[in-house]
């Protein structure tokens, strides 16, 4: 019968201790890698979709149906800028791979930004004066087509 050593019974709970601690920060980083995979190829659907067709239709859109749709890339858009801005998104832009997926993330959170920006001056009355009077003095023909193009 051999002796075990209070010793070595300390370092093997030690070492079973570290083990889970271990275990447990790999399933946190899998899940946050999980995590912002998708998010990241959500926006990147997302920006796929919203072509500048698709602003363009979508800032012409005066039902309810396009407001709601506009308000809810507004929503979006605040929730990854927070999210981009984070303490969090800082800390976790230092891990090994972690970092290029919330770079990507910042990324498409800035492209998002820019198409709402786009949205929100095309369906502003007193925007589209100010063009066309800029246009109109620059001796542009149709200024409704600057306009339009502006996202693009």
């Amino acid at each position: 019968m051999a002796a075990i050593t209070y010793d070595e019974i300390e370092r093997n709970a030690d070492r079973t201790f570290a083990y889970a601690l271990l275990v447990r920060a790999a399933t946190r980083y899998l899940t946050v890698l999980y995590r912002l995979t998708e998010v990241a190829g959500s926006m990147d659907g997302l920006l796929g979709d919203l072509t500048p067709e698709t602003v363009e239709a979508l800032a012409a859109e005066s039902s309810e149906v396009g407001g709601r749709l506009r308000s809810r890339l507004q929503e979006i858009h605040h929730l990854l800028a927070r999210f981009s801005r984070s303490e969090h998104a800082e800390k976790t832009s230092r891990l090994p791979i972690l970092g290029h997926l919330v770079a990507r993330i910042q990324e498409s959170t800035e492209d998002l930004g820019d198409i709402i920006d786009t949205l929100a001056l095309a369906s502003n009355p007193d925007f589209k004066n100010l063009v066309s009077c800029c246009a109109s003095t620059l001796g542009i023909q149709q200024p409704e087509e600057v306009v339009g193009r502006m996202h693009g």
